[in-house]
């Protein structure tokens, strides 16, 4: 796990979560309102962790076993049936949703916008983000050492194959803001699109894809207002050649605004994703999940 373990929320029974340091052994306290009960649930997320290690070649975190009470059973949690998968760099691993510190604690999944739409969309949520990556380029070394999306899009990390079996009903690319920064052409991007979203198309061929054009962070100075119309139309030119009726493109420019609280002036706090960031994302998102009702007239 490395120097700087990464941090793990492990709620029982819906209660208030317990914030603790991944380590060899983690013992789970039981909520004492909870204990009389015949069953218990436990959820265990990691949040994001030490983003100066390499996190590419060497994972910083594995789950080898749950250890139960004697005499008790384990058992697979009810899940939501709809099931989306987002892939993004910083603002979608929650980088800095705490403080403006760099730091294991600071950085924290369960207070970003995409972890929010478990609740507001009830759906299961795979959180795929990476600090620093980008569509094309790759997260520097004090970024964590990810290659770039079109090479990590279908790995979990370094050597190891992501499954697409469960083909997610839905999957959010929000990506390129850090490309776009380093002024990288369009050419580069939509190249890069056009690898990741034909992958996407064929590993998962039941999912809807929707490319949010990210908006670059709150503040308009790191991707300026050229650098993302290079990006807008990297992302454009790459779904109209690809022309699959599975891909989407909106643009996530109208999910932050400056009078939201930052960290640093470009990643949103958790208090600024749950409040503004995360509902006008669901909003976006929700006719791409969900299929629009029936309405009937009666006279």
């Amino acid at each position: 796990m490395g120097g700087n373990p990464p941090y793990l929320a492990i709620s029982v029974d819906g209660q208030p979560p317990q914030i603790v340091q991944a380590a060899a052994s983690v013992t789970v306290t039981m909520p004492s309102r909870t204990s009389a009960w015949a069953q218990h649930t436990c959820e265990v997320v990691v949040l994001s962790g030490d983003i100066t290690v390499n996190r590419w070649t060497t994972p910083p975190f594995t789950l080898t076993g749950i250890v139960l009470a004697s005499g008790t059973v384990s058992a697979i949690a009810a899940r939501y049936s709809k099931k989306i998968l987002v892939f993004g760099d910083s603002l979608t691993e929650g980088f800095q949703t705490i403080a403006a510190v760099s730091s294991a604690a600071n950085s924290v999944t369960n207070t970003d916008a995409a972890y929010g739409l478990r609740a507001a969309l009830g759906a299961e949520v795979g959180v795929i983000g990476f600090t620093g990556q980008g569509i094309a380029a790759a997260a520097p070394v004090n970024n964590g050492s990810i290659p770039a999306l079109t090479g990590t899009y279908n790995y979990l990390y370094s050597g190891v194959a992501r499954s697409f079996a469960s083909n997610p009903d839905l999957i959010v690319v929000c990506i390129g803001a850090n490309d776009a920064h380093a002024s990288a052409t369009q050419a580069t991007m939509q190249a890069a699109f056009a690898t990741v979203l034909n992958g996407l198309l064929s590993a998962s061929p039941k999912s809807h894809i929707v490319v949010a054009i990210e908006p670059g962070g709150i503040s308009t100075t790191y991707v300026t207002a050229a650098q993302r119309a290079v990006l807008i139309a990297a992302i454009n030119a790459a779904v109209s050649a690809i022309a699959s009726s599975r891909i989407e493109v909106i643009d996530a420019a109208g999910w932050v605004n400056a009078s939201q609280p930052t960290a640093d002036g470009v990643h949103p706090l958790g208090v600024s994703n749950q409040q503004m960031v995360c509902p006008a994302a669901a909003s976006a998102l929700r006719p791409y999940l969900f299929s629009p009702g029936r309405s009937f007239a009666f006279y």
